[in-house]
């Protein structure tokens, strides 16, 4: 017969760590569920704005220069802040995903699943931030084609010599 039983305490105290375990570790994979769905849903968004980014560069590419686009530059500088906004996204998406690699809460298929979220929305993000760039730099040379030409047309290699030179 033995005499060295467990405790009702010794078991209740086994049964609450037990259960705080199982509650930690509900709540990481709740956070790592809720994680991906948001990486997910950021990546999607910003595929789906460059999409559609695409297509308004290649219509302005190919439309009629007849009236600028942008004669005031208020959407140049709406575009500006987006990009200066896409970039503060892939910083702080970088080092998030920086964060998830070092930390130890997370642990295999877990850790491989958050990091390749983070890489696929961070690619995202930064293919947003180029499209941009180009949609800024589409209008701008869409609307520079319709600006009258100032000065002296140059029209020889001596002119433009003369003029290079008057520099």
């Amino acid at each position: 017969m033995h005499t060295n039983c467990a405790s009702s305490e010794e078991v209740r105290l086994i049964c609450e760590s037990s259960t705080e375990t199982s509650q930690r570790s509900l709540t990481l994979l709740r956070a790592i569920d809720m994680t991906i769905d948001s990486l997910v849903w950021l990546e999607s968004q910003a595929k789906t704005t460059v999409h559609f980014t695409g297509k308004a560069i290649a219509s302005i590419k190919v439309c009629s220069r007849t009236n600028k686009i942008d004669p005031t530059e208020v959407v140049s500088s709406s575009i500006i802040t987006a990009e200066e906004s896409s970039v503060s996204l892939y910083n702080l998406l970088l080092s998030k995903k920086n964060f998830a690699i070092a930390a130890q809460e997370l642990d295999g298929d877990d850790k491989e699943s958050v990091v390749e979220a983070y890489a696929h929305a961070i690619a995202a993000v930064a293919d947003l931030h180029n499209s941009l760039v180009d949609l800024r730099w589409a209008i701008g040379e869409h609307d520079a084609d319709l600006d009258k030409p100032s000065g002296k047309l140059l029209s020889t290699s001596k002119e433009i010599a003369e003029y290079l030179d008057a520099l």
